[in-house]
């Protein structure tokens, strides 16, 4: 799939750090895989900007709300949360499309229910009319 949306010379590199990501996230929740039924994780783009744009590149952030945790368990650091976070990508064109040139993670705190947590209330208005 990153073959077809990412430069070839990125596809293997950004596949490599979310199924890495993926594995660290399993040992971190004592589960063989993130895809076990038990394990949680849902996830929602909720905006974007973009912070730089010509005709050959541009830089794009991403907000996201995502849902993680084992369903049932008693360990409250474990059960499942919400929390967000931005992915900073970097995109150019190239054969007549736009492809992802490189990825990774932004700032993923405050808890998105702690009062610092407004900026992100207002990032979503941005634009939203009126």
């Amino acid at each position: 799939m990153y073959e077809s949306i990412a430069l070839p010379e990125s596809a293997n590199r950004i596949a490599g750090m979310i199924i890495q990501n993926d594995k660290d996230s399993a040992k971190a929740y004592g589960v063989p895989s993130i895809q076990t039924p038990d394990f949680s994780l849902i996830g929602r783009g909720t905006g974007y900007a973009v912070r730089s744009y010509d005709d050959n590149e541009a830089n794009v952030t991403i907000w996201g709300i995502v849902a993680f945790g084992i369903y049932g368990n008693p360990n409250p650091s474990l059960a499942p949360r919400q929390g967000w976070g931005t992915d900073l990508c970097k995109v150019v064109w190239e054969g007549g499309d736009w492809k992802l040139k490189d990825a990774g993670d932004g700032p993923a705190e405050p808890d998105i229910t702690e009062r610092p947590a407004e900026g992100f209330k207002e990032f979503l208005l941005v634009g939203a009319g009126t």
